[in-house]
């Protein structure tokens, strides 16, 4: 009769990640404490397995680029299939602007996050740049009242992820002494 194998691979698996925990000094809810939306910065932390307040920024800047390319192919498709509106049509366009000018920047934060020449400083300034690019569309829609943003449940989550990011920037900015 054979033996079942499951329970050997289960078994290393978590001997692994046991390892892994105890090797890494590094607290991804500590980090995550002083952010927006806290829950949001744990759960990438996770799913990234970050192992330093860098490498959490560097995933949750990738995240919420993510994210904003995601919405922003959700505005494509709204206005190719399903917009008649000639206001909507105009504010989901400008929504469709702020959401691509958002992807860029968080891009060359990430590139620069990534980079050892890159100054903090910059690195701050594109995350923040993301963050006012990222509620255009709540501001665009808030101009015209009775209008509301198919996409503004998932421009909230993204709002959340910016400033997250930024948070993080933030608080590795305060914890990297000065170049």
């Amino acid at each position: 009769m054979a033996k079942p194998t499951a329970p050997i691979p289960t078994f290393l698996l978590l001997l692994l990640l046991l390892v892994w925990t105890a090797s890494s000094n590094f607290d991804a809810t500590a980090s995550c404490r002083y952010v927006t939306e806290p829950q949001l910065c744990t759960s990438v932390a996770i799913s990234s397995a970050a192992t330093s307040a860098k490498a959490l920024t560097v995933a949750a800047v990738t995240e919420a680029a993510s994210t904003a390319k995601r919405v922003s192919a959700d505005v494509g498709t709204i206005l190719a299939h399903s917009v008649t509106d000639a206001n909507q049509t105009a504010n989901l366009q400008a929504c469709k602007r702020s959401y691509e000018s958002v992807v860029g920047s968080l891009e060359k934060a990430v590139e620069k996050l990534q980079s050892e020449a890159a100054s903090h400083g910059d690195i701050v300034a594109d995350i923040s740049a993301a963050l006012t690019d990222a509620s255009g569309c709540r501001d665009t829609f808030s101009q015209n009242p009775g209008m509301v943003s198919p996409v503004a449940e998932e421009s909230s989550v993204l709002e959340k992820l910016v400033s997250n990011s930024l948070a993080l920037a933030l608080d590795l900015y305060v914890d990297t002494p000065a170049d």
